[in-house]
């Protein structure tokens, strides 16, 4: 199977030298489509939050995971009447899979600018 993007040689402006460069380059650098991949679109918070929720408790080897902004204590899913199990928040999943010995990975970065006042 071929991979999404081919690199393009671009000419530099100083002389003869050219650089290398892929718009695409995590789908040339080893992501190949796979025939096993399934995407469905989650149009609402609570269908992604359960997907989610159940892929984690689904994990057997390794959880990779990556966050502009995290709150670990996110309820990944609500029972009834908006109760809630201690189960489904998200910190309780990831601490639990961890001492299950799957490995887990959480990459979370900030942007400097946090809120923003509009229209004083």
């Amino acid at each position: 199977m071929a991979f999404i993007g081919k690199p393009l040689a671009q000419p530099l402006d100083i002389g003869s030298q050219k650089t290398v460069s892929s718009p695409n380059y995590f789908a040339d650098h080893g992501y190949r489509e796979r025939s096993s991949t399934k995407i469905k679109p989650l149009i609402c918070g609570e269908a992604a939050f359960s997907a989610v929720s159940l892929a984690l408790k689904r994990a057997q080897r390794s959880i990779n995971m990556a966050f502009w902004g995290l709150d670990p204590a996110t309820l990944l899913e609500r029972g009834k009447a908006s109760s809630y199990n201690k189960q489904s928040i998200l910190a309780e999943i990831l601490i639990s899979k961890a001492r299950s010995g799957i490995k887990v990975k959480v990459i979370v970065w900030d942007h400097p600018v946090k809120f923003v006042e509009i229209g004083r």
